[in-house]
């Protein structure tokens, strides 16, 4: 799947999603289960570029992940889409992002997905 852009926006980085970046997914067709490996490039809005190593899972119930490759629009509480990104930051300012352990939340809409995350501390 291709990753082609979007908005990036937290407390402490703001900047865009690159184009170029993909999602690699390795789908069960017997259990709904989908394994995740993103790999993406941000550029935070003092032009310093971080690489995003995502990988996760989502699952759910085979009604609703047949709804999702369908492209139809599921409430995200319907089924289970969690990662854990790791960031390959330069050293400088946003370094903080290597140097940290990092959680996230997906959705899958229709057009786009939504990753939702926190840092561990």
């Amino acid at each position: 799947m291709p990753i082609n852009g979007g908005p990036v926006e937290g407390l402490r980085f703001k900047g865009r999603v690159m184009p170029g970046g993909a999602d690699w997914q390795t789908l069960s067709t017997t259990d709904g289960l989908s394994l995740l490996d993103a790999r993406y490039t941000l550029q935070h809005e003092d032009g310093t570029i971080v690489g995003v190593v995502n990988k996760g899972v989502r699952r759910g119930p085979a009604e609703v992940m047949a709804r999702l490759a369908a492209g139809e629009r599921v409430d995200p509480s319907a089924y289970y889409f969690r990662a854990s990104p790791v960031f390959e930051a330069p050293p400088g300012p946003h370094r903080w992002l290597s140097e940290s352990t990092f959680v996230c939340v997906g959705k899958r809409w229709p057009d786009a997905v939504e990753l939702e995350m926190w840092r561990v501390l």
